[in-house]
């Protein structure tokens, strides 16, 4: 998420304290827009984790890189930038 143009270089790695605070911190602000307690049909914030914990990086790029083509991330400049 958000908008990798005139960067060079990847982010750093949050660590699980990290995560847990920005999480904490994103519930509230969708709060405003989403209803997490509705009855019927609540609205779930997921932690990615709970459905690729337990993929090897292996599964998980049968499974969700096939989506991704070389080609079309090679197109992009902020990817074209980062490899040259």
């Amino acid at each position: 998420i958000g908008d990798p143009s005139g960067k060079s270089a990847e982010r750093s790695l949050l660590n699980q304290d990290e995560i847990a605070a920005n999480v904490a911190a994103v519930k509230p602000q969708l709060e405003r827009f989403l209803d997490f307690k509705c009855s019927a049909n609540p609205a779930r914030l997921v932690d990615n984790a709970d459905w690729t914990a337990g993929m090897s990086y292996l599964d998980f790029l049968r499974e969700v890189g096939k989506h991704f083509t070389v080609n079309v991330m090679v197109a992009k400049e902020s990817v074209r930038a980062r490899m040259e």
